[in-house]
C-alpha cells in the first residue's frame, strides 16, 4: 500500500512539475510577446512589469514543483527498498565516510 501511495504522488508531483514548466514557457512567450509591443510603442511599463512578475511566480512554481517531485521520488525509493543503490550509496562507504 505505501508503495503504491509513494508512485500516485510521484506521478502527480511529476504531472504538476510538468505543468509548471509549460506555464513558465507561455509566460515568457507572453513577457517576450508583450517587449515586442512595447518596442514599437503598443504597449506600457506597467504591463511589461506585470508580465515580468508573471514569469517570476511562474519560476518560483517550477522550483517548488521540482522539489515536490524529487521529494516524492525519493519517498517511492524509500518504500521500495532502492533509494541508496539508486543514488549509488554502499552502506560500507557511507560508514568508512566516503
Amino acid at each position: 500500500m505505501e508503495v503504491e501511495d509513494a508512485l500516485i504522488a510521484m506521478r502527480r508531483a511529476r504531472a504538476s512539475y510538468e505543468a509548471a514548466l509549460q506555464t513558465q514557457k507561455l509566460q515568457q512567450e507572453s513577457l517576450d510577446t508583450e517587449q515586442a509591443k512595447f518596442e514599437v510603442g503598443a504597449s506600457t511599463s506597467f504591463f511589461i512589469i506585470q508580465y515580468e512578475s508573471f514569469l517570476a511566480q511562474a519560476r518560483s512554481t517550477v522550483v517548488v514543483a521540482k522539489s515536490a517531485f524529487l521529494k516524492a521520488r525519493a519517498a517511492l525509493e524509500r518504500a521500495t527498498g532502492t533509494i541508496l543503490d539508486d543514488n549509488h550509496v554502499s552502506l560500507g562507504d557511507a560508514i568508512r565516510g566516503r
